[in-house]
């Protein structure tokens, strides 16, 4: 083991340790513009170029949230609808984004919503290795199509099944607290900086949207100021929040 690392492994103490390092260093190279060692690069991929490849499908419908997620929005200052509102006057639209040509190893897909100030990452997946595209990259596509990345506030990650995800939040960070129960029924906020903030930024969902910040604004310009999270569907949904400053 080098000097540097060697030296790494004693300054930090770590409760997550599974976790924790990598989503501490994603956490510090979105704060600092001069942090070394940043392995996201700037997205260059476009809408025009994946609209124009015919291998990948994209799709985009007007929709206006259900009654639930209008109430959070509401609550977050975002754009809420009245409820007679007809789907094709929302300001809400779902996105799909899939490479429906490639070989089963290189499968991914984007399917989500977006809205002024916020992106739903609703079902995402990309088979591991594969050549295409990141989800990180997607995201920022998917954004694009009506709406200026310097308007976005949130990031949702719904329906959450990923197993690094789920294992880090309820035998993890939940258990190690209070503990906390799990489900919950209440949110949980983990603020910037704090080691469970630190271990949900690195497990898989958090990676993919530090990697959709740091790969769309650059390092040092804009980072996730909060992490929460919360269940829905009478508790059968683990979703997760990530608040952009």
């Amino acid at each position: 083991m080098s000097a540097n690392k060697s030296s790494s492994a004693t300054m930090y103490s770590w409760v997550y340790p599974e976790f924790q390092p990598k989503g501490r260093m994603l956490r510090k190279w979105m704060g600092c513009p001069h942090r070394p060692g940043c392995t996201v690069a700037m997205s260059t991929l476009s809408f025009e170029h994946i609209n124009s490849d015919a291998a990948w499908f994209v799709a985009r419908n007007t929709q206006k949230l259900t009654r639930t997620w209008n109430r959070r929005m509401k609550h977050l200052g975002l754009p809420s609808e009245h409820r007679d509102l007809c789907d094709s006057r929302s300001q809400y639209r779902t996105v799909q984004i899939i490479n429906s040509d490639a070989h089963q190893k290189d499968r991914v897909q984007w399917i989500g919503r977006c809205g002024p100030g916020v992106i739903f990452m609703d079902n995402i997946f990309r088979e591991p290795g594969a050549r295409a595209p990141h989800i990180s990259e997607l995201t920022k596509v998917a954004y694009e199509i009506d709406l200026h990345l310097s308007s976005l506030r949130y990031v949702f990650v719904t329906n959450i099944l990923n197993e690094s995800t789920v294992l880090c939040i309820r035998h993890h960070v939940y258990e190690s607290i209070v503990p906390y129960q799990y489900p919950s029924r209440e949110p949980r906020i983990w603020s910037l900086g704090s080691p469970e903030f630190d271990a949900l930024l690195g497990t898989d969902i958090g990676k993919t949207v530090a990697s959709f910040v740091l790969g769309s604004f650059g390092q040092g310009q804009k980072h996730i100021t909060r992490i929460v999270t919360f269940h829905t569907h009478r508790l059968q949904k683990l979703n997760m929040r990530f608040d952009i400053g």
